[in-house]
């Protein structure tokens, strides 16, 4: 999207002013309208949480949740807003940030959630293969720090490596879900997928 059509975006002018930081904040609420994803979830990761949006989100729908713990992931630096956020500048393709997640996790987590989006350089299968290795590194981090029974939202790319993706998270997953929202560019190949219930975890020795 041009910056000149993004900034004419409905959902562009919407967040503006609903003042949430990109309008990826919509994709989330109606992603949590048509399928509670935040119901019951307490302890959640956010990855590649930059610049905030989700976070937003998070706290206007889990307002009311007693001991909400969330611990938000990105390689920039973000403005933590809550006391009940904990941030980690690290690399979701780093093994490593395993380890770390769990050393701040005060127990496995109901719900892990990551918008990661490579830089697009309009090659589609390029892109395609970039975004499916981004949720590869973002399921990686589910099947490590979720509980079981625990959820998984993740944004995909439509392309030939999606089918293999889909076998590895059912696999691991009761079931499984791809929804495109309405605030996700018509003409983009951009969908989210969501695994529920964890099956059973797999650690990754560091």
């Amino acid at each position: 999207m041009s910056i000149k059509k993004h900034r004419n975006d409905y959902y562009y002018k919407k967040a503006k002013v609903d003042k949430f930081k990109s309008r990826a904040a919509y994709k989330l609420l109606e992603l949590n309208k048509n399928f509670k994803i935040l119901k019951n979830a307490k302890v959640i990761i956010d990855l590649c949480c930059a610049p905030g949006s989700w976070l937003q989100v998070l706290k206007r729908e889990l307002t009311d949740e007693k001991d909400l713990s969330i611990i938000a992931v990105d390689l920039v630096n973000i403005d933590v807003f809550e006391d009940y956020i904990k941030f980690i500048r690290g690399d979701i393709t780093e093994e490593i940030i395993i380890s770390k997640l769990n050393n701040e996790l005060p127990r496995p987590a109901d719900l892990v959630i990551s918008d990661c989006s490579p830089k697009l350089i309009g090659a589609k299968d390029t892109d395609h293969a970039r975004q499916i290795y981004l949720a590869e590194c973002s399921f990686n981090i589910a099947k490590n720090c979720l509980r079981i029974g625990g959820n998984f939202l993740t944004k995909i790319f439509y392309g030939d490596m999606l089918d293999q993706f889909k076998k590895k998270i059912m696999k691991n997953f009761h079931s499984y879900r791809i929804f495109k929202p309405k605030a996700s560019p018509r003409k983009s190949r951009e969908a989210y997928l969501l695994a529920f219930g964890l099956k059973t975890k797999k650690f990754i020795k560091q």
